[in-house]
């Protein structure tokens, strides 16, 4: 993989890889983790975009969360945020975040933290 500087091809490698290019050498490499499959998928510079967004967007809305006043509302979103960090760290081990029902309710869980620190959601009481 060293010298695939933009990998396979999404889907060619683990299970989708077994499916859709059989006999392939990715496709008979297991992935062992989420970031792993993006890497074997999409090479560094996939990797390095990605990893990227993710903390652009882990230190943006903790930006927000800081300068967030302290109430209940701070409360349930700081549990979204924690939440949303914790599967970031997870995924590592497995594909945790883009699982159903798990990464649809992740992703929505940021736009509730962005509404929510920026105001636009009703008070929590």
């Amino acid at each position: 993989m060293s010298d695939k500087l933009i990998g396979g091809g999404i889907g060619s490698a683990g299970f989708w890889g077994k499916r859709f290019s059989p006999g392939s050498f990715l496709a008979e490499i297991g992935t062992d983790g989420h970031y792993t499959r993006i890497w074997m998928e999409t090479g560094k510079i996939g990797l390095y975009l990605y990893i990227s967004m993710l903390l652009v967007i882990i230190f943006y809305l903790g930006k927000l969360l800081w300068k967030m006043k302290n109430g209940k509302l701070r409360q349930v979103i700081l549990a979204f945020y924690c939440g949303f960090v914790g599967l970031c760290a997870a995924s590592y081990t497995n594909g945790l975040i883009t699982q159903f029902p798990t990464g649809a309710l992740t992703f929505i869980s940021l736009g509730f933290i962005y509404l929510g620190a920026k105001g636009k959601l009703p008070k929590v009481s």
